[in-house]
């Protein structure tokens, strides 16, 4: 499978995930489309629900930023926010994961009563390695371009990301 196609995918397995189980302390039932009368409605907590949604920067979802944040979706009005979740930060060394940013976003989400969708920046975000954690970038042997260790380690990563998030 293409590369660009595995992102997509691998996103929108994401969304799906935080649309579905991030919310469980608010929800009763999971998020779902409904089909009436030939339109669509997405229907949360029972009842159809309008995203208002504010998205943070892609390099603002670090805890530092995160009080500017939740002034911005509030005078937005915002209901739903999407946040990056960086490889680079949940495993800064191979195989230990720190899932406390991540959580610190989550915390401030339900905090702030906003739904919560987190999208994975992890090999490859645009076209570019940015967000991918030192230690891959520093052996461009081990992890060349179209060495599937590469994408192993980021499945791990995600793997671990989508578990930990299930447990929130």
């Amino acid at each position: 499978m293409p590369a660009k196609k595995q992102m997509m995918v691998l996103v929108g397995i994401l969304v799906w995930l935080s649309l579905t189980l991030l919310p469980r302390s608010f929800a009763a039932e999971a998020p779902r489309l409904v089909q009436k009368d030939g339109r669509y409605a997405l229907m949360v907590d029972g009842r159809p629900y309008l995203i208002l949604g504010g998205q943070i920067h892609n390099s603002s979802a670090w805890p530092v930023e995160l009080p500017q944040v939740w002034e911005s979706m509030a005078a937005l009005h915002a209901n739903t926010m999407a946040a990056p979740a960086y490889w680079e930060q949940l495993e800064p060394q191979e195989g230990r994961f720190d899932f406390s940013n991540v959580d610190q976003i989550v915390e401030g989400a339900r905090a702030h009563n906003l739904r919560l969708v987190l999208l994975w920046f992890g090999t490859w975000k645009n076209g570019n390695m940015h967000y991918v954690p030192s230690w891959v970038k520093a052996d461009t042997k081990r992890f060349s371009a179209r060495d599937p260790t590469r994408w192993r380690a980021d499945r791990r990563a995600f793997t671990s990301f989508t578990q930990h998030t299930q447990c929130r």
